[in-house]
């Protein structure tokens, strides 16, 4: 499958957009802890493995990007459309 990914600065503004594909030019990324970033699946059946340190725990308000517009909010069609189109 293909991925990409969006880091965000923390205003919102895409820093940089990866794309991951196979046998591409990028495997991986390491994504630091506390920096905005968005994973978008680009085909069907595209397999994601997440890894970080400690037990999974769910985010808090204040580790979601203000700026996005939150699951089932007018504007997330638009929003991810938009991300999309990094990758066109």
């Amino acid at each position: 499958g293909r991925l990409g990914i969006v880091v965000f600065d923390p205003c919102g503004a895409v820093d940089r957009s990866i794309l991951l594909t196979p046998g591409g030019y990028s495997l991986g990324v390491d994504i630091p802890h506390g920096v905005f970033h968005a994973v978008l699946a680009l085909e069907p059946g595209t397999v994601l493995f997440e890894a970080k340190s400690g037990p999974y725990l769910p985010l808090t308000e204040a580790e979601k990007a203000p700026w996005a517009p939150a699951e089932g909010e007018p504007g997330v069609a638009d929003y991810l459309a938009r991300l999309h189109r990094l990758f066109d």
